[in-house]
């Protein structure tokens, strides 16, 4: 048993009313959907996007709750190992640092706003699964307008002059360097250029023949090797909030697919925060009226409806198209307690419910098996009872964010971390995060005869590079001398 085929099992008859109901692409249509715990609500999100061939955004109260949600969807949709390219579950976070009154923006963010503004600007994009907080939703972006002066298309074969390749690169404040290792950059070597587009998770590779386009490849910074191969790539400016006679800013309603379906987790809460933000804003005068980077709680609120909405778990909602009530349970806090999650387990049993024990680790799940199959034993000597451990839970290693009993659907998840009291760290995945190796800059900013220090081998002098034959290929090494 998988994640995937338990979320194929249940909820079927609910999606398919959601399903059914969302279809109609009726931008009035208004759902509401209410009692929801755990990771039930990434189930019945999941169905509804294989489902539903539009485009999803999930609105959630702050930053931590969308980033567990995003990285349910990812488990559920087998999205977490695909590449840039391929990935419908995308996390839409603000620009700016947390605590910075406004006035630093996350480069990663930006660029991440950037990948969500390339996907959604192409002609023939793929549904996407947008998961997002008050501050990523109320924050402008762009015009299209805007983006398509401030990006190109290279494809294969094209003709194209190198002078005039360069010329764009230019125009678009993209800065020559000896080698990329960070977006915004571009490295040219006879017929051959590197250019990290601000739009992608990796560096294209260009290789000219004569005034022709003859190969676009993506390629790793830090191995240098190819990673895929591709016909076409557009490459981007930077979208950041700044001020700008370029292009006018617009709410970012306004640049998704006319038939999205937005989704609100306790919609009071998200409209409340976007007002504190907006009014913090302007009590500050941290920007000129014109140049407020997010739109007003009123201005949120006339955007979305333009859209199919899905209330989740927000109770003042008059007429909608479709009404679902759920009577789920969060999971307990057993304190670590293998006798009352034994207990629990056998009630369930004994009412048809089928008990989950989720965990990312085998150690773990093994640990939680010898346990109770010891108290199990114990309990059915007490009890002259019969019950076997096979039957009393299965076991499955993954993980969700929160566990949740459904008593009408027969099903009770439970999570690891939860259940030994653990810290879940969510760490979303920054592709453009340094790895703790050294990076090109810092290689080719070391002379021979400085010192560094080898995380095996301690402090040795630095002698340059040299290259060495790895197999059937020539490799650069860093010779360091002890």
């Amino acid at each position: 048993m998988t994640l995937n085929e338990l979320k194929n099992k249940y909820y079927q008859t609910e999606v398919e009313q959601l399903t059914k109901t969302l279809n109609l692409q009726q931008n009035d249509t208004i759902v509401a959907v209410n009692g929801i715990k755990g990771s039930a609500l990434a189930f019945i999100a999941a169905q509804t996007a294989e489902k539903n061939p539009n485009t999803q955004l999930f609105v959630f109260r702050d930053s931590e709750e969308a980033a567990f949600f995003y990285s349910d969807m990812e488990m559920l949709l087998n999205d977490r190992r695909n590449s840039l390219q391929d990935k419908r579950v995308l996390y839409l976070p603000s620009s700016y640092k947390r605590n910075s009154r406004w006035s630093e923006t996350d480069s990663s963010n930006v660029k991440l706003r950037a990948e969500i503004l390339h996907k959604l600007s192409m002609p023939d994009a793929q549904p996407l699964i947008l998961v997002s907080y008050p501050e990523g939703v109320a924050e402008t972006v762009v015009t299209q307008d805007y983006i398509d002066r401030k990006s190109f298309s290279v494809k294969r074969g094209e003709e194209m002059l190198t002078d005039d390749f360069l010329n764009k690169l230019y125009e678009l404040e993209y800065l020559p360097e000896d080698f990329v290792y960070e977006p915004g950059q571009f490295a040219w070597r006879g017929n051959i250029f590197d250019i990290f587009s601000y739009s992608e998770e990796y560096p294209i590779r260009i290789e000219f023949e004569g005034d022709s386009i003859d190969s676009i490849r993506f390629f790793n910074p830090e191995t240098q090797l190819s990673v895929r191969e591709v016909d076409q790539i557009y490459i981007m400016t930077p979208i950041e909030q700044k001020e700008s006679d370029d292009g006018e800013r617009v709410p970012l309603f306004s640049v998704l697919p006319e038939n999205t379906v937005v989704w609100q987790m306790h919609a009071a809460n998200i409209a409340s925060t976007i007002h504190t933000d907006y009014q913090d804003i302007v009590d500050n005068e941290y920007f000129t009226t014109e140049d407020i980077p997010i739109i007003s709680k009123k201005a949120f609120q006339k955007e979305v409806t333009n859209f199919q909405r899905v209330f989740v778990n927000t109770k003042e909602i008059d007429t909608p198209a479709l009404s679902l009530d759920f009577n789920m349970q969060p999971q307990h806090d057993f304190d670590k307690s293998y006798d009352y999650l034994l207990l629990e387990w056998i009630d369930n049993l004994e009412h048809g419910i089928q008990n989950y024990f989720l965990s990312e680790t085998q150690s773990q799940l093994d640990r939680l098996y010898k346990v109770m199959l010891d108290i199990l034993d114990k309990y059915n000597r007490q009890n002259d009872a019969a019950y076997k451990i096979e039957r009393l839970y299965t076991p499955l290693r993954e993980v969700l964010h929160e566990g949740f009993t459904d008593a009408a659907q027969k099903i009770a998840l439970y999570t690891d971390h939860q259940f030994w009291n653990k810290f879940q760290r969510m760490v979303l995945r920054d592709r453009y995060k340094k790895s703790e190796a050294l990076t090109l800059r810092e290689i080719y900013d070391l002379q021979p005869g400085d010192y560094v220090t080898h995380i095996d081998h301690g402090i040795g002098v630095y002698e340059g590079l040299q290259k060495m034959q790895m197999g059937d290929s020539t490799q650069e090494v860093i010779k360091i001398s002890y």
